[in-house]
């Protein structure tokens, strides 16, 4: 049963990040192409301990109001991924 009201499952550092879907919603693309995206740098984003992708929402509500976001260093992200 889906809730209705703003608790979510997600730590409070996860607060600040968004979810595939939830990107890909917000920039009217698919998720394949966000994960693209972040595999190419123009997205930065953490690897949750479970794996999944976290997109920062700062750099994505950056990206709709058409400001200028920090490339994405692959060798960066990879590196917080593991620590």
């Amino acid at each position: 049963m889906r809730r209705t009201d703003d608790r979510t499952d997600d730590p409070p550092e996860l607060a600040e990040h968004l979810t595939a879907a939830e990107t890909a919603d917000l920039l009217a693309a698919h998720r394949t192409t966000i994960a693209r995206w972040a595999r190419e740098g123009h997205i930065r984003y953490i690897h949750t301990p479970d794996g999944y992708r976290r997109y920062l929402r700062a750099d994505i509500e950056a990206i709709i109001n058409g400001r200028p976001t920090p490339a994405a260093d692959p060798a960066e992200t990879e590196e917080r991924a593991t620590a």
